[in-house]
């Protein structure tokens, strides 16, 4: 997220809170009192500890850039700062501090954009000149922050990194506008390489969230303007021009309060986005379209996992005050459906969009700035439904907000101008077990326990347990997974408990499965029956107790493999248990 250091920021203390929903809570931890600074991106480090980008002026001619908090956002500790020092220092002061990411306490990146070191050794005044040449930048640190080691600083004329995102503890990722996209494979960087974006050097890479590992989504937009061309530019009227355009360009991308004064004075966007598009990727190295539009441009996206996820794009709603549209799918980008976005903002004003994010297949956040005619403030927006509705929740930051970021689905922080922060903390509402409907089977039949239809609101059920509590004892297989299955041998009732554990609270149901003699299993048998195996036949329909629920994607375990499967809440995939291992069974 771009610092809008050219913008005079001009907002009222005014802190008001809407009640927030029953299952979170918002603690403001640090007023809006540094007036013309910013937060421009935070990552939560630990509980209590994050760190911060942006832009703060000091004095007339200094500037603060990143910043340390152990105690919430309470009080924060310089990092980064910068100062004029003599005229060839003057530059540096436009280098941009737009993206950080944390792997621990410790290890970090920022991204961003900042003139080439060796331009401080030319003479003045030439050297003014290097203010018009800021390169895409990603700096590290190993000390938390205090110190940065400048390991990426090549580039296009005036480019810079929007994001920048650990995949893994030795996989770096970074992107931005001018189609630059690059990665590194080590803790130290000292060998990038460049990604071949889906949209080449046509691209500017605004977002990214990755949701697993190596596996995340990117937004990116094509931009039409002869004037943002990466070519050096022939005289100086030209470079300024360019400058000008490609500052104006990122601003626009990446600032909601920009876009907001835009429409505000009746001016055009400050771009012109022949299409805006959202991409699967598997850490760069594969690329799947799921989302593209024609004429707008794509600013934000979040995905829960390969299936549910969020693009922002700038296409206005005049009929809500909404400054953006809110694109959301279930099914990962065959369908997508816009959100019902709230029918006024702030105070009646027009809002749009600065971050989203999504915290379960039902949970998500957007945050940004409503501007009215003599203020700038901030909002949140909440969805409990998958981004179908949405309704706001801190109802009037008195700050524009910028970004979020959450340490887990219980506890995050939002950050904003003014150096504005506050905590979020969600309750761990509790599971429901469900194992499924009772049954009735023949002697030898192979019986598959279902407990798919169990729910977490959260979306984090950590651990499945079957126990047989009666009848003559079986070999429960996968007794850890939401379908077990045994074959019982004797007629009787049986009966089996399902805990299941979500967050430290646990929920239990038991299931009664009825084993009859009068049930010939073979004669039940029938054409339906695609086994192809008679060491399984039985006399169950296979659609009902061999195969999963259709909603289940692999679950079927007549060929063998590892159960796995998904449904439409949760994520699982347990190994088969060797049938050969009594420790791979319940009730053996």
């Amino acid at each position: 997220m771009r610092p809008a250091r050219y913008i005079l920021l001009a907002v009222l203390m005014t802190a008001m809170a809407a009640p927030a929903a029953a299952s979170v809570s918002w603690e403001i931890t640090h007023s809006a009192e540094n007036q013309g600074a910013l937060f421009s991106d935070v990552a939560v480090m630990g509980i209590n500890t994050l760190y911060t980008v942006g832009a703060k002026p000091v004095g007339l001619f200094g500037e603060e850039n990143a910043w340390f908090s152990s105690d919430g956002g309470a009080t924060y500790q310089v990092k980064q700062s910068s100062s004029f020092s003599g005229l060839c220092s003057f530059p540096a002061m436009f280098n941009t501090y737009n993206s950080t990411d944390f792997l621990n306490l410790f290890q970090g990146a920022i991204a961003g954009g900042s003139v080439p070191p060796w331009c401080q050794l030319l003479p003045s005044p030439e050297c003014l000149a290097c203010v018009l040449l800021c390169e895409p930048t990603v700096w590290l640190t190993s000390d938390g922050g205090g110190s940065l080691a400048r390991k990426y600083g090549r580039g296009d004329f005036f480019g810079e990194f929007f994001f920048v995102d650990y995949l893994t503890n030795d996989h770096l990722i970074a992107g931005g506008n001018g189609g630059t996209m690059v990665e590194c494979y080590s803790t130290d960087c000292q060998y990038w390489a460049t990604i071949n974006g889906p949209l080449g050097l046509s691209g500017n890479y605004t977002d990214s969230d990755f949701y697993d590992g190596e596996f995340g989504a990117i937004a990116a937009t094509v931009v039409d303007d002869d004037k943002l061309s990466s070519a050096m530019p022939e005289s100086a009227d030209e470079a300024f021009e360019r400058f000008t355009a490609l500052r104006d360009a990122s601003r626009y991308l990446k600032d909601p309060v920009y876009r907001l004064r835009l429409r505000a004075q009746g001016k055009a966007p400050a771009i012109t986005a022949s299409m805006g598009g959202c991409y699967l990727t598997e850490g760069g190295r594969t690329w799947v379209t799921v989302f593209e539009e024609d004429d707008v441009a794509a600013l934000l996206t979040s995905f829960y996992n390969e299936l549910r996820g969020f693009v922002i794009t700038d296409e206005p709603d005049s009929a809500t005050g909404a400054q953006f549209t809110l694109n959301y799918t279930k099914d990962g980008g065959n369908n997508w459906y816009k959100g019902e976005l709230p029918e006024q903002g702030v105070d009646g004003n027009p809002y749009d969009a600065a971050d989203v994010k999504f915290l379960s297949s039902r949970l998500g956040y957007i945050a940004g700035a409503s501007l009215g005619d003599d203020v700038e403030q901030g909002f949140v927006l909440h969805t409990n439904d998958g981004g179908e509705t949405w309704s706001f929740m801190l109802m009037q930051p008195p700050a524009p907000l910028r970004s979020m970021d959450f340490f887990n689905r219980l506890l995050g922080y939002i950050v904003g101008d003014k150096n504005f922060t506050a905590r979020y903390v969600g309750v761990n509402e509790a599971p429901s077990a469900d194992a499924g409907a009772d049954q009735t089977v023949g002697i030898d039949a192979r019986v598959v326990l279902d407990g798919g239809a169990s729910d977490d609101p959260d979306d984090y059920i950590d651990s499945w347990i079957w126990i047989q509590t009666l009848g003559d004892d079986v070999e429960l297989w996968e007794y850890q997974s939401p379908q077990p299955y045994f074959i019982p041998h004797e007629a009787g009732v049986y009966k089996f408990k399902l805990t299941i554990e979500a967050g430290g609270q646990t929920d239990s149901d038991v299931v009664r499965i009825t084993v009859s003699d009068d049930i010939d299993d073979d004669a039940d048998d029938d054409a339906d029956d695609d086994d192809d195996d008679d060491f399984w036949d039985d006399d169950v329909d296979d659609d009902a107790n061999d195969d999963i629920d259709d909603d289940n994607d692999d679950g079927d375990d007549d060929d063998g493999s590892p159960y796995s499967g998904d449904n439409e809440n949760d994520e699982y995939s347990y190994e088969s248990i060797d049938e050969g291992d009594e420790d791979g069974c319940c009730g053996c």
